[in-house]
């Protein structure tokens, strides 16, 4: 499931309700999209939002975004928002398409040290 920016909290709202709040539904927690690239503060605002949700991770699209994205000193502050939660962030990256991604999650990495990452997919990459 993906919302638009404007229903990432209640997309989250959603499925805590529905799946994580029925004792039937197996589903137990859940990672979250959050606009880190508008910084540590929105990030914040967001991730508050969510008190109360079983969120056990962050995840923001950076395949199909301009090469430099998760290199912005908005983005590097919204990640260690989320390392400061103690929350590991998923990399969502085309790294067959796009390799120069891998650079940029490289950098990004190595300026959140306290952060813990997932690599979503192997990073896509062109195998056959």
């Amino acid at each position: 499931v993906s919302a638009c920016d404007s229903h990432l909290v209640q997309e989250a709202q959603w499925v805590q309700d529905t799946y994580v709040n029925d004792p039937k539904s197996r589903l137990v927690a859940m990672t979250v999209s959050a606009p880190v690239e508008q910084g540590a503060a929105a990030t914040a605002r967001a991730l508050d939002a969510l008190q109360g949700c079983a969120v056990k991770g962050v995840r923001r699209l950076i395949q199909g975004r301009e090469a430099g994205f998760a290199r912005s000193d908005a983005f590097v502050q919204g990640v260690q928002e989320v390392a400061r939660r103690r929350l590991p962030f998923e990399l969502c990256i085309r790294a067959g398409a796009r390799p120069e991604q891998c650079d940029d999650v490289l950098e990004l990495v190595r300026r959140v040290p306290e952060g813990v990452f997932i690599l979503d997919h192997v990073g896509k990459p062109n195998v056959a």
